[in-house]
């Protein structure tokens, strides 16, 4: 099992046929209450009217502007796998430089995924998976009439390692909106030989109260994924691994659980583990993954 340690992704590094909904701010503009500017890679609402002069996020200006979210081409950057990037028919996002040799999509729509890396003019990666899910079809009737799904994860991984690479990504739903919630670029370590009896769960961090009568008032808010796994691994990287799984803690990463069967067990989250050292030539490791939204 890989855990992918993300690389910094800066503004510098996107190109994007994205577009935000919002134009930039403008310090000329009389902004009304309630209307919207995009500013340092964020939505801002403005909360009164007259609003002139008042940089967003600026030294008091909480009194003036709300933020309100990050902006449509950098949703997919933003950390958070719940707010996404999304354009219609295709949506395409070239990094450069970089030398990631893991790429990963999550809280994805898209018929098909493609990653492409350049090195100079030679194409050293070119991958396409089809996001189609095919497992919910047994027979011609569903072939037919069910509504089709897709897979909501992306992965590519054994792209070269070579630094001052030009990584595309490009996703089609022709017809539709495209959707990424977060693309994740970054270098895998090795954690061991992950054990059968993963578990996963979801997280749902809404909130349902109900009234004298017994009305559910139901408050939609973030959803996220926990799983818990345990690896093998040889005594040799005992001390290794130890000390790749404490530079984590409190660092946001991408673990590869269930991998290559399963999609829905990779999460990005926060890991806590254990290591028991069980055998003389062999441990365990109980990783445990809890996914931000």
């Amino acid at each position: 099992m890989e855990i992918v340690k993300p690389i910094p992704v800066t503004p510098a590094m996107v190109t994007t046929n994205a577009v935000n909904a919002d134009a930039d701010y403008n310090p000329a503009t009389n902004y009304a209450e309630g209307a919207k500017c995009t500013h340092d890679r964020r939505i801002w609402l403005s909360l009164q009217a007259a609003n002139t002069g008042h940089t967003p996020g600026a030294s008091g200006s909480e009194a003036w502007w709300s933020d309100a979210g990050p902006s449509n081409q950098w949703a997919m950057f933003d950390a958070e796998v719940g707010t996404v990037t999304t354009r219609g028919d295709s949506l395409q996002v070239t990094l450069a430089p970089i030398a990631a040799p893991t790429v990963a999509l999550l809280n994805v729509y898209a018929k098909t995924a493609q990653c492409v890396s350049t090195h100079g003019a030679t194409t050293v990666y070119d991958k396409t998976v089809s996001l189609w899910d095919t497992s919910v079809i047994s027979d011609w009737a569903e072939y037919f009439f069910n509504e089709p799904e897709f897979r909501t994860e992306a992965i590519f991984d054994g792209l070269p390692a070579v630094p001052g690479q030009t990584v595309t990504i490009t996703l089609q739903a022709t017809g539709a909106t495209v959707e990424c919630g977060m693309c994740v670029p970054g270098k895998p370590f090795d954690v061991g030989m992950e054990k059968v009896g993963l578990k996963r769960s979801g997280i749902d961090y809404s909130t349902v109260t109900f009234d004298v009568f017994g009305k559910a008032t139901i408050k939609r808010l973030g959803y996220a994924r926990e799983v818990s796994t345990q690896t093998m691994l040889n005594n040799a990287a005992f001390d290794r691994i130890a000390r790749r799984l404490d530079q984590i803690a409190s660092v946001p990463v991408l673990v590869l659980s269930g991998r290559p069967r399963f999609d829905s067990t990779v999460v990005y989250g926060l890991v806590s583990y254990s290591l028991d050292l069980a055998l003389y030539s062999y441990s365990y490791a109980s990783i445990d993954v809890k996914g931000l939204i």
